[in-house]
This record gives structure tokens, sequence and C-alpha cells, in this order.
């Protein structure tokens, strides 16, 4: 079964197939369906620096500083919700392990979290309801799944091991096209969904991602508020400099 998110722009494809798995018995069940929905899953490095930025003007939630090592000699970085490392070689990055829940229905927080905890969907941070990982600190220094009493018996156990895809190589910021107002094509999508990833959405509309190819003037408004924030011109025309601070690597 598809696993509810708020929006399309929730990415849960770098998700752990073990802890999709979770997630998709977890929302099947009566108690949780129709009730719960993902508000954010895996995120991008750029995405984490940006919340990070917030939290750290006050602007913000609590968010994990995305440069941070942690675990057995740094293994682990940043957040949960970024994609760890992978413990193949030919691999840069692995797989993440943490999702944010919203409540959408006739349901308590305390609810949520009691049946969370029941696949194996664990809240790791006291003052954060929402954050829930199936992955993690399990005490003593130690890091691993946590017990999901609902899944005995259901669990494919060689997703332990799947191998996360190898990401896709990206072209220097300098051989981007100009995206001005009016711009069409992939290039105005790829922006567009750098934008929404670290947070300045191009749609008004909740339901909606907006990232059509299309720089119409929500799209340009939008970029206006990135560079902005990064102290750019904020002239609505993405060269080489934008796409450089959107991450473009």
């Amino acid at each position: 079964m598809a696993i509810p998110t708020v929006g399309s722009w929730v990415r849960m494809k770098e998700i752990h197939p073990k802890m999709k798995e979770r997630l998709e018995h977890f929302f099947d069940d009566p108690r949780i369906k129709g009730n719960v929905k993902v508000s954010s899953g895996c995120r991008t490095y750029q995405q984490q620096v940006e919340l990070y930025r917030r939290y750290r003007a006050g602007t913000g939630n609590l968010a994990a500083n995305p440069d941070r090592r942690f675990g057995p000699n740094g293994k682990y970085r940043g957040s949960w919700h970024l994609e760890q490392e992978s413990d193949d070689p030919k691999v840069a990055h692995g797989w993440a392990y943490a999702v944010d829940f919203r409540v959408v229905g006739k349901i308590s927080t305390s609810q949520v979290n009691k049946i969370a905890a029941e696949y194996g969907l664990v809240k790791t941070v006291p003052s954060e309801w929402w954050h829930h990982q199936a992955f993690g600190h399990t005490g003593g220094g130690k890091y691993g799944w946590y017990p999901a009493p609902a899944m005995k018996g259901k669990e494919d156990k060689s997703l332990t091991k799947a191998k996360a895809p190898a990401p896709l190589k990206q072209p220097a910021p300098q051989n981007m096209p100009l995206v001005k107002r009016g711009s069409r094509g992939a290039h105005v999508k790829a922006m567009q969904k750098k934008l929404t990833e670290l947070g300045f959405r191009v749609s008004k509309n909740p339901k909606k991602s907006g990232i059509d190819g299309i720089a119409g003037s929500l799209t340009i408004a939008a970029l206006k508020r990135f560079q902005k924030s990064r102290k750019l011109v904020a002239d609505g025309l993405c060269g080489k400099n934008t796409w450089k601070a959107l991450g473009w690597k």
C-alpha cells in the first residue's frame, strides 16, 4: 500500500525499505488509517542546512546540525532524516531512517506514539512527538532496529541488507541554464524542487507542490525569498551563484 503523505514533495524513496514496510503496516492499522500522514521523510543535506539555520536563528523548530558525526567512529551524520553512510563502498550514501507524522483525523498524539511503537516506529526526540525512527540508538552505545511486536512473522528479513541506489550526478552550477520569469523546462522543475526541499514552496495550495517546470509569479517570489535569505541579489534570476546556493554542486 502507498504510505500517505501531506504532499508529493515528501521524499519517501530514500527511507530504508525495512522502515517503509513497517510504515505500510502501521498506516494499514484501523486505528491509524485516515488519521495520520507523513509530513517529512528523507531530507537533502541542503534542506537540513536550512532547517538548522532557522533553528539557530530562533525562527524554526529544533533541528540537528547536518555536519555533526555520532555513533561508532562517527559512522552516522547529522539527522536520521538524512541519507546515512552506506556499507557498500561503491555507493556514496545509504538510506534515511526517520519520518515526521501529522495528525489529520480524530486521534491523540499519545495514541499515535503508542501504536507506532508497536510497529517499531519510536519517538526518539522528547520534545517532538512527531519524530519517529525505526533504527537508532538502542542503549549502551549500540545502534540497531527497534523491536516491533506488531510485525512478528510479517517482516521480510531480506530487507535489512537492502542496498541504496547511487545518487544522481548533477551538472555544475555554471552549466545550468539561467532561470527567469517565463522560463520553462526541466531546469525550472529542478530549481522548483530545490526551493521546495529548502522550505521555499512554489505553491500556495497545501495539496499541490507547484513543481510544474514553469517559472511563474509564485516560483519567482519563492526564488526571491530564497535569494534574500542567502544574502544574494534578490532579482528573481537563477544563475550560477543562485544555483550554487541551492546546493547544486
